[in-house]
């Protein structure tokens, strides 16, 4: 299991997201100065990959540590306070891909410049469970989206909160 492997992954389920998240420069790999490569999902730099003699190490910010549950293997150094250091294999890989999602959806959330509680729609993104506002980038914003998102309804027909 080698880093091509979870890259490949990751861009496969961004493709699955297009609809909602994915553009062509949602996710990106971008190979540094020193030939590792970082992933970046909507220009959030969230996993370094780095190629070692005996075997392949990743790299995770603070937040994506805390969506990947790694809190009690995170180590920090004081030459890279908001990275931790793991070791790429299967299960580091399994765990990513199963918790892509909320990745992706983090990033994403982050990415938003301007956020508001909901726009004028919010029937009928309630009623289709999903965000509908024409205007991708405006949306990223919408928190409304971020509760849709998990499933949380709380207007129309399809209400499932209290």
């Amino acid at each position: 299991m080698n880093e091509t492997y979870l890259i490949d992954k990751m861009q496969a389920y961004a493709k699955e997201l297009e609809e909602v998240y994915y553009t062509p420069e949602s996710i990106e790999c971008k190979i540094n100065k020193d030939n590792s490569k970082t992933v970046w999902l909507f220009e959030h730099a969230i996993i370094k990959i780095v190629e070692l003699k005996k075997q392949t190490r990743i790299e995770l910010p603070k937040k994506i540590i805390r969506i990947l549950n790694l809190q009690d293997r995170a180590v920090f150094t004081k030459s890279s306070p908001d990275w931790a250091k793991f070791t790429l294999d299967e299960e580091m890989v399994n765990k990513i891909l199963s918790n892509i999602k909320e990745m992706f959806l983090q990033c994403y959330k982050d990415n938003s410049e301007d956020s508001f509680g909901c726009c004028s729609r919010y029937l009928e993104c309630s009623d289709k469970k999903s965000c509908i506002h024409p205007d991708r980038e405006r949306a990223r914003g919408c928190m409304y989206k971020t509760n849709l998102d998990k499933g949380l309804i709380f207007y129309g027909e399809n209400r499932n909160t209290v």
